[in-house]
């Protein structure tokens, strides 16, 4: 729990100076140019989008380090990790091995951990695209494309919240149907 809570406080430190950083630079350029260059909303817009983009940037290691946990947990078996996946993810009723069933318990303690970083890592992304988009939503001049963007990420981010939520639900089952046996040295 506190390797997330670590690597949240990671994405909000990243995304604070990110933001704020890019922020005061575009201010600065925007009161010396005072021609109107950037607006204060695009100046806003744009330095939170910056902010977002940071943020996932410092999620990263959070991902790669699951990957390698992952990489360990499965053992370079492909056969293995599809029916782990299948049964921890999908809550679909796998007949697994003894050896699996640890191998499963591990992988749901493990996604139970990494599963909220990467979907914030994700939806950080998307929330930037979106807001850099946003100024021209506004003064599109009647050109669809932008629209057609913005729904698409407004369709986008719902799905991957439904899918996320269902995901995390059956992860969350599993690992407290298969808690992993504390080790006694």
């Amino acid at each position: 729990m506190s390797e997330r809570r670590n690597a949240f406080r990671r994405m909000a430190i990243a995304f604070l100076i990110g933001a704020v950083a890019v922020g005061l630079v575009l201010g600065a350029i925007a009161f010396g140019m005072g021609d109107g260059a950037f607006t204060a909303l695009e100046v806003v817009l744009f330095s939170i989008a910056v902010g977002c983009l940071v943020a996932s940037f410092a999620a990263l290691s959070s991902v790669w380090t699951s990957r390698a946990t992952a990489d360990g947990i499965f053992a370079g078996d492909p056969d293995s990790r599809r029916a782990i996946t299948r049964a921890v993810v999908r809550a679909k009723r796998e007949s697994l091995t003894e050896t699996q069933e640890l191998r499963a318990a591990s992988f749901a303690d493990h996604l139970h951990f990494v599963q909220p970083v990467q979907f914030a890592q994700s939806m950080l992304v998307i929330v930037a695209v979106a807001l850099i988009q946003l100024p021209n939503l506004v003064t599109a001049d009647g050109d669809p494309l932008f629209t057609v963007l913005f729904v698409f990420l407004a369709v986008c981010v719902v799905v991957a919240v439904v899918i996320s939520v269902v995901q995390y639900r059956n992860v969350s089952r599993y690992a407290a149907a298969h808690p992993i046996a504390p080790v006694v040295a």
